[in-house]
């Protein structure tokens, strides 16, 4: 059926399972605008007369800033029985198509199906993954306190990302997930040297600045 694309809303889990990338939507806008056929966008009826987006969170974000309000597109609409359901739903269909699912974003996943029941080998499937590689993913995870402190909650982190303790407070979450890259530091370092070595940085206020305070962080731990 078709609907108007004001009458589709996003759910905030999905949002805080996968985030809408604005590189991603300017790509699908261009599509659009070429008059590329798009997936349908597969949705739930929310009984207001509103429909819950299980999945296409980007194509929507894209139509919206594409075309107005009452502009209208071709959906699928379903019913779940569960949030089990949705997530699988959710799940399935954003590991098939589209942009590919980040690292980060899995382990999301393998942590919301397993909190509904999901079992490793049931995740690797919808993600195609195995099972070992499912229980490796879902071990990435510190404890995060909140802003409080007065409770910690199990939460997914990039590849490479170990603190020694364990836990971290939340604004430190927050800056990994926003700024580190899914790489260890061993080779994070080790292309830093290499680069230092081979003259590929140039030496200016900025880099000088930027390194000084690197040393002076090293000199600290290295005590």
């Amino acid at each position: 059926m078709e609907i108007e694309i004001s009458k589709l809303n996003m759910r905030q889990r999905f949002l805080e399972i996968r985030p809408v990338n604005p590189v991603i939507v300017s790509r699908y806008r261009q599509h659009y605008r070429a008059g590329a056929q798009m997936p349908p966008l597969i949705v739930e009826s929310n009984g207001d007369g509103l429909y819950d987006i299980i999945s296409g969170n980007h194509r929507c974000s894209a139509m919206k800033k594409e075309y107005s309000d009452d502009h209208r597109t071709e959906v699928i609409v379903r019913e779940y029985n569960n949030e089990r359901e949705r997530l699988e739903e959710f799940t399935r269909d954003n590991a098939s198509h589209g942009h590919p699912l980040d690292g980060i974003t899995k382990k999301r996943i393998i942590g919301a199906l397993s909190r509904e029941g999901a079992t490793p080998a049931e995740i690797g499937q919808l993600l195609n993954m195995t099972e070992r590689q499912v229980v490796k993913k879902g071990d990435d995870h510190v404890m995060v306190f909140t802003q409080d402190e007065s409770d910690a909650v199990s939460m997914p982190v990039k590849h490479g990302f170990k603190p020694e303790s364990g836990i971290v407070q939340q604004d430190e979450y927050e800056t990994h997930i926003k700024h580190d890259r899914a790489v260890p530091w061993a080779s994070q370092a080790g292309q830093l040297k290499r680069w230092v070595d081979n003259g590929y940085i140039k030496k200016d206020e900025h880099s000088i600045s930027i390194l000084t305070e690197l040393r002076d962080a090293l000199n600290i731990f290295l005590k």
